[in-house]
C-alpha cells in the first residue's frame, strides 16, 4: 500500500459511509467522505484520490454520472461502484462506462478490502506503464486480457450476490466451475483452454438474473411458458457476457450448456460436436450438481445415483467422452490425487474440490 494513496467514499447514508470510512482507517489507507455528488466533487478539485468508492443512488447527480464526470476529468482515479442495486444491466453498464469493479451491499470487510488493494495495484501498474512509456503491443494485449477479467470478476460478484437469496442455489456456480474443469483437464484439453471453461462455469447462470424471482424460486412443477421463460436464461447470459468479453469462447460455453447430445437441447438445437467442448462439459457438471443439491421440491441423490443417471443418458443428453472424463476426475478428486495446473496469470481459484492454491490476481485497470 502506498501512504500518498487517498481515496474518497462517495454514499449519501451516514452510517455506510462512515462505515467505509472505518474499514479503510483501519487498512491503512486515508480516506475522504462525500455525501453526494457536490461534496465529491469539491474533494477532486482540491485534491489528488487513486481510487473513489461511488453508491449508485446518489442525490441530484446519480453514481453512474458521477463516474462518467471522474473518467472524463479525472481519469488517473479508479472507480469501484459500491451500491445496493443488484441489477446486471446497471452492473455492466458501468463497467462499459469506466469502473474497474462493482461491488453489492451488504458485503463482507474483507472482500471489500480485497477488492480495494486489487484496483489500486492494477493502477500502479497502469501508471508505471504510462509513466516509463512500456505500452508495447504485447504489454498492451496482456493488459486488455486482464482488463476483460476484471469486468467478469464483478458479473461473478452479482451472480454469487443472487445465489446467496437462495439457499439451494447457494455455491452452484463455483461447483459447476471446479467440476468442469477436472472434467476438462481428464479430457486432454490444455491448460489455457480448461482455464476458460472453469470461468465459463462460474458464470454460466448468470441470465438467470432475467428471469423473474417468482418462477427461478417456484417449488413445484413449472408451466409450459415458465419452462419457456427459464430457458432464455442460457441465450441471455451470452447477451449479457458478449460486450465485456472480446473472446468469444466463454460466451459460447455460456450460450450452450443446455444444448443435447441428440440435438434436442436449447437455444439453437445444436448436435453432437456441432456443440462447443466447453459447453458439453458443462452440461455434464451442472447436471451432476443439481441432482447432488437440495431441491424445494425433492432430495439429493448421491453420488453414486447422480453418476448412474448421467451414465444412463449418455449419447442422448451428454457426450459419452465428457461423462467418461467426469467420472474419472470425480474419481481421482475423491482419492486427493494431483493439482490442476491452471495459467499463472489466471484470476480465479477453485473452491469446492480443493484442486489448486491461491492463484495471483493482480488486473490493472484505472
Amino acid at each position: 500500500m502506498n501512504a500518498t494513496e487517498k481515496v474518497l467514499v462517495v454514499d449519501d447514508e451516514p452510517a455506510m459511509r462512515g462505515l467505509l470510512g472505518r474499514l479503510l482507517s483501519q487498512a491503512g489507507y486515508e480516506s475522504r467522505l462525500a455525501a453526494g455528488a457536490k461534496p465529491a466533487l469539491a474533494w477532486l478539485s482540491k485534491e489528488r484520490f487513486a481510487l473513489a468508492l461511488l453508491d449508485i443512488m446518489l442525490p441530484g447527480m446519480d453514481g453512474r454520472q458521477l463516474l462518467l464526470h471522474i473518467r472524463r476529468r479525472h481519469p488517473q482515479v479508479s472507480v469501484i461502484m459500491v451500491t445496493a442495486v443488484v441489477d446486471i444491466d446497471v452492473a455492466v453498464a458501468a463497467l462499459r462506462e469506466g469502473a474497474c469493479d462493482y461491488v453489492c451491499k451488504p458485503f463482507q470487510a474483507d472482500e471489500l478490502l480485497m477488492r480495494v488493494d486489487r484496483a489500486l495495484e492494477r493502477r500502479r501498474v497502469v501508471m508505471g506503464t504510462w509513466l516509463h512509456g512500456e505500452a508495447l503491443r504485447g504489454a498492451l494485449q496482456d493488459q486488455l486480457r486482464r482488463l476483460e477479467r476484471v469486468a467478469l470478476g464483478a458479473v461473478q460478484s452479482l451472480v454469487f450476490a443472487v445465489e446467496a437469496k437462495d439457499p439451494f442455489a447457494r455455491g452452484h456456480s463455483q461447483r459447476v466451475a471446479d467440476l468442469a474443469l477436472v472434467t476438462a483437464t481428464h479430457m486432454g484439453i490444455p491448460n489455457e483452454d480448461a482455464a476458460q471453461v472453469h470461468v465459463a462455469g462460474l458464470l454460466h447462470d448468470v441470465g438467470k438474473i432475467a428471469i423473474k424471482e417468482v418462477v427461478l424460486n417456484k417449488p413445484g412443477p413449472l408451466t409450459r411458458e415458465e419452462r419457456q421463460h427459464v430457458q432464455t436464461h442460457s441465450a441471455e447470459g451470452a447477451r449479457i457476457l458478449r460486450p465485456l468479453l472480446p473472446e468469444a469462447q466463454i460466451v459460447a460455453f455460456v450460450r450452450h450448456h443446455h444444448e443435447r447430445w441428440d440435438g434436442e437441447g436449447y437455444p439453437e438445437g445444436l448436435a453432437q460436436l456441432r456443440i462447443p467442448v466447453g459447453a458439453r462439459i458443462l452440461a455434464v457438471a451442472d447436471a451432476y450438481d443439481a441432482m447432488t443439491s437440495m431441491r424445494p421440491y425433492r432430495a439429493p441423490l448421491t453420488k453414486s445415483q447422480a453418476m448412474r443417471e448421467l451414465r444412463n443418458c449418455v449419447g442422448s443428453q451428454f457426450d459419452p467422452d465428457a461423462v467418461r472424463a467426469f467420472q474419472r476426475g470425480l474419481s481421482v478428486s475423491a482419492a486427493g490425487a494431483g493439482e490442476i495446473a491452471l495459467p499463472p496469470c489466471w484470476p480465479w481459484q477453485t473452491g469446492a474440490l480443493n484442486l489448486v492454491g491461491n492463484i495471483p490476481s493482480s488486473h490493472p485497470q484505472v
